[in-house]
């Protein structure tokens, strides 16, 4: 498996992380994104907790699937994950990984669509799962995850080689977020 690397911040401009968000964008939130995908701090993550719950992942485990219907925002509380295209088949590739603070989802989750890539646990740990109808309320009410969360999805949308390759495009992204 190969790993790319980049993202909003990374030298590449590929990769970036289909799942992370960290607040409004000011100074404190520039310095939250570590590399590629932002790092919520623990007054985001205390928010997140009060519309999700914790679970134990063991390595291996896949939190989402390409093709799942529904599925979970995932934030990473301990251990690591990682977002894989073409999970357990040929020409598997490494997305992007993922630990401590950076959360994993598509837009899809905001959307309706299926899931276009696989997450799995990389290492044992755990993970905060809010599920899909807790996210849209996270949306309505919580301005600066919101926002976080959007600018995170549409960042991987735009430089993301999956997507291109999955025929998803920003002007269909934002027509169903409007509509």
């Amino acid at each position: 498996m190969r790993q790319r690397a980049g993202g909003p911040e990374g030298t590449e401009g590929t990769g970036s992380s289909p799942h992370t968000f960290a607040g409004s964008i000011g100074v404190a939130s520039q310095q939250a994104y570590a590399g590629r995908s932002p790092v919520l701090d623990a007054a985001q993550l205390e928010v997140l907790r009060s519309y999700g719950s914790e679970h134990d992942m063991a390595a291996g485990e896949v939190l989402f699937a390409d093709g799942d219907l529904t599925y979970d925002l995932i934030v990473v509380v301990s251990g690591e994950a990682r977002i894989i295209e073409r999970s357990g088949q040929a020409g598997e590739t490494v997305i992007a990984t993922y630990g401590q603070g950076q959360f994993l989802g598509e837009i899809g989750l905001l959307t309706g669509q299926r899931a276009y890539l696989s997450a799995v646990a990389s290492t044992a740990g755990r993970v905060l799962r809010v599920p899909v109808e807790q996210v849209r309320v996270v949306m309505a009410q919580e301005l600066g995850l919101s926002e976080l969360i959007l600018r995170t999805f549409l960042i991987f949308i735009h430089r993301s080689s999956a997507v291109s390759r999955t025929g998803y495009g920003a002007g269909i992204v934002l027509n169903a977020l409007r509509g």
